[in-house]
């Protein structure tokens, strides 16, 4: 995204900012996002052990300007403080649910009403065919999002691909059983 001039941020000029990055004159870090959809988002650019960082304060209409020099205001006295903003968010995001931590909720879920063959086989298809290889099928959430994705919201689409590379190794109706899981 091209940074534009430095702008006085004001609530009448900015709906009629153009597409770019545009820095605040009044809290120089504070910088608005206005996309080509006419998306707004503010950040601030701050140096954290010799590093430009980037921190997303929230989009605009629900976080106003004002609220936004606020939230800006805190984060850099932080960053002087020698406390990372974006500590928080990584600390959160190594938190959140892994697709192995998915499926032992599955089974601790669904477990008992099964036969013992299916779990078995279950089992199998997720030790053998699905955890290992589920390096970025389902990426983490947000640490914006209220919780962690369940197996019921994954999106089948990004399941396709990977269903193919698995399907020479298992037999058709194990890659069937594989696809409905």
């Amino acid at each position: 995204m091209k940074v534009s001039r430095k702008v006085k941020l004001t609530p009448v000029n900015i709906p009629s900012l153009p597409p770019g990055e545009h820095t605040d004159t009044i809290l120089r870090n504070l910088r608005l996002r206005v996309q080509p959809t006419g998306a707004l988002s503010f950040c601030v650019v701050y140096r954290f052990n010799g590093r430009w960082r980037r921190f997303t304060l929230g989009t605009m209409p629900p976080l106003t300007l004002a609220d936004a020099r606020k939230q800006g205001r805190q984060k850099l006295a932080d960053v002087q403080k020698g406390i990372d903003p974006q500590a928080a968010r990584v600390q959160e995001r190594r938190k959140s649910q892994t697709f192995a931590e998915l499926v032992a909720l599955y089974e601790l879920k669904h477990g008992p009403e099964m036969r013992r063959r299916s779990l078995a086989e279950f089992r199998r298809v997720c030790r053998v065919d699905i955890c290992p290889q589920s390096g970025n099928w389902f990426p983490r959430p947000r640490c914006d999002q209220p919780s962690a994705p369940s197996l019921s919201e994954s999106p089948r689409v990004a399941l396709r691909p990977r269903h193919g590379a698995l399907s020479p190794r298992s037999r058709p109706s194990s890659t069937g059983r594989l696809r409905r899981i």
